[in-house]
């Protein structure tokens, strides 16, 4: 384990004000957070948690199925989108928000999870290389994702 040393106790005090995710990737991955970007995305028929890190950054947004106008607010309670195009431009969206990410780990429900591999590798061949891990993973809750991602990193 990694301690954190610090210089005075403005600098504590300054720090256990802070409760962003970049602090939580600091403390989850300590030295093993790197100055490239590293994503991890959970993601299921209603929508799809993206986050991307790195030593000096977060970047996490929400994607959802269904665009803005009642079709892709987060408060939408419409099912998973049914066609190929609506399941395609979801997906698109997902790797566009991971354009960054070097490293990328991908957890969810297994159907949507596995279609979305698929995806990858016919589609975005080169993101889909970029992919180190895979699993079912449940719905998480605040900076839980981070956590996760620090074993394969």
């Amino acid at each position: 384990m990694v301690g954190i040393v610090l210089a005075d106790a403005r600098a504590w005090s300054e720090r256990e004000q802070r409760s962003s995710l970049l602090e939580i990737a600091h403390e989850s991955m300590g030295a093993m957070v790197t100055a490239y970007p590293i994503g991890i995305v959970w993601l299921d028929g209603k929508e799809a948690q993206v986050h991307e890190f790195g030593a000096t950054s977060v970047h996490s947004e929400h994607i959802f199925p269904y665009r803005s106008g009642g079709d892709g607010s987060a408060g939408d309670d419409r099912p998973p989108p049914a066609t190929p195009s609506q399941r395609s431009r979801y997906f698109r969206d997902i790797v566009s928000a991971m354009d960054d990410a070097e490293r990328v780990v991908v957890v969810g429900p297994d159907a949507v999870r596995v279609e979305f591999v698929q995806y990858a590798e016919q589609q975005a061949p080169s993101f889909f290389d970029r992919i180190v891990h895979t699993s079912q993973y449940p719905r998480p809750k605040h900076g839980e994702l981070l956590v996760f991602a620090r074993a394969f990193m």
